[in-house]
């Protein structure tokens, strides 16, 4: 079962062995980035930051996330407050359009 992760926070900054911006990333066979940058630009999920024992959502991440998204203009600016903002739509258009049981 997948954990909802709407609520959890997002790192400030990338840590220094994110795999996706750090400065010295941890090493990953290509095959196993290539499942880890696949699950963000495929929109399966987001990623969680190792450094904090999967706490919080990873920055790098999240960074590489708004980037996707805004290239394919599903928000307008790669920014965490655009990505809250249409968020938050959808999830209203989605409470609006469902037919009461």
């Amino acid at each position: 079962m997948r954990q909802d992760l709407s609520q959890m926070p997002v790192q400030t900054y990338p840590c220094i062995t994110c795999p996706f911006e750090g400065s010295k990333p941890v090493a990953f066979t290509p095959g196993s980035y290539a499942r880890y940058v696949a699950n963000v630009v495929y929109l399966k999920g987001q990623h969680r930051c190792h450094s904090v024992n999967n706490q919080m959502l990873c920055r790098g991440g999240r960074n590489l996330l708004l980037k996707v998204l805004c290239v394919n203009k599903l928000i307008s600016e790669p920014t965490d407050a655009a990505f809250e903002s249409a968020s938050a739509e959808a999830l209203s258009n989605k409470n609006v359009n469902q037919t009461p049981i």
